[in-house]
């Protein structure tokens, strides 16, 4: 990661940033697992609280998001 000024990790901190995630699909499917690997990827610290959305016909979608969001509740409570 590159380095940043000391203010603007003190900022980050003090303000984390809300995310919206659209995941499902009603048409060809792939964007759930496209979205969560972007999801994977971004600073969870900075990133939260994170906001799932998905499409009425889509049923698994928001069930793998709850996977890894209580994932990340395992591996932080193992610290």
């Amino acid at each position: 990661m590159p380095h940043r000024p000391r203010i603007y990790q003190t900022l980050i901190n003090a303000f984390p940033i809300p995310e919206s995630v659209n995941i499902g699909s009603w048409f060809l499917g792939g964007h759930t697992a496209e979205m969560m690997n972007v999801v994977t990827t971004v600073q969870k610290d900075m990133f939260t609280p994170r906001y799932y959305v998905d499409t009425l016909t889509d049923n698994m979608s928001l069930l793998k998001a709850q996977v890894y969001e209580q994932s990340l509740i395992q591996v932080e409570g193992n610290y």
